[in-house]
């Protein structure tokens, strides 16, 4: 009896333990899940309690990222529920509370400014929250919608503009609130809009922009600019056989300050079998008088007092009319002119007394000592970088400058050419310090070491070289006994007043950067015009240390070895492949580096600086 009971007991006491078990496992359900909505009403407290100025910024921030110009959503389209109108985050930001909601709805400029096209509902719906707020319609998406024209009266940007029915609408119909308008068409359009500030125009039909206030136009078609002399930029592009009446249209746009034109070749095939009548293939003189840009007969002069920037660019570049506008506008803007750029790959470029001097005229108006030279051997010929511009303002975002890339064919004589045509057009006496890309190495008589040598023959002034990283396109051959640039001739070395180089460390590519370092700093030393001082510099941060028990490099002790300390260009060029390790590193830290060039130069030079440089980015030389 007594162990019966005893038993039954015991049952009744595990079942009242696993009734404990459950309502304390239950409990602490209960309290996790009370945790949590304790949690969100803390989190919905906090964001009921945002002042409307901070929910603005964060609407604005999202939407910045969340464009409705493209349908994605099931309901709308076959690309998956991936973005919709009511899926976008910005919107789903108003169901957070009621506040939200209320300052989302009450954001009517958020709702005019990203009026979505992706339907006729949605375009109504978001025009009814916008209230009489000015409107941004961006057609570039997938939808299927019409356009009003009372949306169009409304619209301050209009982006996308193409469909014939849109068009029509548009013609001649007075816009008064449009002030951005990108647009594309192949018929004759006429756009009437008395506050257009920009406009951009793709197709092939002619446009007619009747906008007296504009500012900025970018044309990819052409285009007619009626009483514009507001406009401020103007870029646009035009087939080489349409170039001839470019200089009149520029005639009525007085007001111009960056003009960029591109003036493409459409059949380049074609020209090259068939040479243009219109270009100079010897270096033709014409008189002052000359009306090379066929204004005088129509009564008319070209006078851009305003210019600051000017860009060319394309093969037809060449043709006689763009030449005489080059030499035109970088003679009668000089007093203005900021900045020119000319880019153009015709074999005929240098072959152009007018394209040569407008070469001449930006860059001594400029008042330049600073010059980047940069040749590369292409296909048939030498591609030549020549740029200019002044030390001093080279970080300046309104540095000065005059670019000018050029294609020299092989069949010239690339060495008389570049030293009795094109580096005398330059202000030589005043060009004092020079840029190049890398170190060169010794190479056979490849054109372009031929025309950098040539080149740097005729910088006699030049006392400091700026060197870069490394070669952008290296070639595997060398020739020992072949041409350097550096030195020139023994007779009449090249850089006769070079004292000081400047030269960035490499990011990759080391042991070919220790070599031309060696090897310019030696040769010039036996050459009989040594380099007085040479700087490395780097932006290695704070995380680029050396650890302890590092590798030591043989580089580093060069000095303590049983060699010509006057050739640590055989050295390096011998030194083992380990020498240059970097012990699990992404580059040499600054120490090591310092330690290495005191090692390898000591002799060959006698200041060796190794600095920090500035993460500013400058804005001269160009990049290739």
């Amino acid at each position: 009896m007594f162990k019966r009971k005893h038993t039954e007991t015991g049952n009744d006491d595990d079942a009242n333990g696993e009734a404990m078990g459950d309502l304390s496992t239950s409990s602490s359900a209960m309290d996790t899940h009370n945790i949590r909505i304790a949690s969100r009403a803390r989190i919905l407290s906090r964001a009921q309690r945002l002042d409307p100025d901070s929910l603005h910024a964060i609407f604005s921030l999202v939407v910045s990222d969340d464009r409705p110009t493209l349908c994605s959503c099931v309901k709308h389209g076959q690309y998956g529920a991936n973005k919709c109108t009511y899926n976008l985050g910005w919107i789903k930001l108003g169901h957070v509370c009621r506040l939200w909601r209320d300052v989302l709805l009450g954001m009517r400029p958020l709702w005019a400014e990203n009026v979505c096209t992706l339907n006729n509902a949605a375009m109504a719906e978001f025009v009814r929250r916008a209230g009489g707020h000015p409107l941004v319609i961006d057609l570039n998406s997938s939808g299927s919608f019409t356009i009003t024209l009372d949306i169009m009266l409304r619209a301050r940007i209009i982006r996308g503009l193409s469909r014939s029915e849109q068009l029509e609408m548009l013609n001649e119909q007075p816009l008064p609130a449009l002030e951005i308008l990108e647009l594309s068409s192949n018929t004759f359009t006429t756009v009437n809009a008395p506050n257009l500030r920009e406009v951009t125009v793709n197709g092939n039909g002619r446009i007619t922009l009747l906008a007296p206030n504009i500012l900025r136009a970018k044309c990819i078609s052409p285009a007619t600019f009626s009483r514009s002399p507001s406009l401020r930029f103007l870029e646009f592009r035009r087939p080489s056989d349409h170039c001839a009446d470019i200089p009149f249209m520029l005639t009525a746009l007085t007001g111009l300050r960056e003009l960029i034109i591109e003036i493409y070749d459409p059949d380049a095939e074609r020209s090259i079998r068939t040479p243009w009548q219109d270009i100079d293939t010897a270096l033709n003189v014409y008189s002052r008088n000359a009306d090379n840009l066929n204004l005088r007969f129509r009564g008319v002069s070209l006078s851009l007092p305003d210019l600051r920037e000017l860009r060319v660019s394309g093969r037809g570049v060449v043709r006689r009319t763009m030449c005489g506008l080059l030499a035109h506008l970088t003679a009668t803007c000089a007093g203005t002119l900021r900045r020119t750029e000319v880019r153009c790959d015709s074999p005929h470029f240098t072959s152009s007394i007018l394209a040569l001097d407008a070469i001449r005229t930006s860059t001594h108006a400029a008042q330049v000592d600073a010059l980047y030279v940069h040749f590369r051997d292409v296909m048939d010929g030498v591609s030549v970088v020549l740029s200019a511009s002044r030390l001093e303002r080279r970080h300046d975002p309104d540095c000065p400058f005059g670019t000018f890339r050029f294609f020299i064919p092989n069949h010239m004589d690339l060495h008389s050419l570049i030293r009795e045509r094109i580096m005398p057009l330059l202000p030589l006496r005043r060009i004092t310090h020079l840029f190049i890309e890398c170190l060169p190495l010794r190479t056979p008589l490849l054109p372009a070491q031929v025309a950098l040598t040539a080149a740097l023959s005729k910088l006699t002034y030049v006392h400091t070289l700026h060197v870069g990283d490394n070669d952008r396109y290296p070639r595997s051959n060398e020739s020992p006994e072949g041409l350097y640039a550096l030195q020139g001739p023994p007779e009449n070395p090249n850089l006769p007043s070079l004292e000081r180089l400047y030269v960035s460390y490499s990011r990759g590519m080391f042991r070919d950067w220790w070599k031309r370092l060696a090897l310019a700093l030696a040769v010039r030393k036996r050459a009989g015009v040594p380099f007085a001082s040479v700087c490395i510099a780097h932006q290695w941060g704070s995380n680029a240390q050396r650890r302890e028990g590092a590798t030591v490099s043989p580089l580093e002790t060069f000095h303590e070895q049983a060699v010509d300390l006057q050739a640590p260009d055989i050295f390096v060029a011998n030194a083992p492949v380990h020498a240059f390790n970097l012990d699990g590193a992404s580059v040499w830290a600054k120490e090591k580096v310092a330690a290495v060039a005191k090692s390898l130069f000591t002799e060959v030079v006698e200041t060796i600086e190794v600095e920090e440089v500035s993460w500013l980015e400058p804005v001269w030389p160009p990049n290739l």
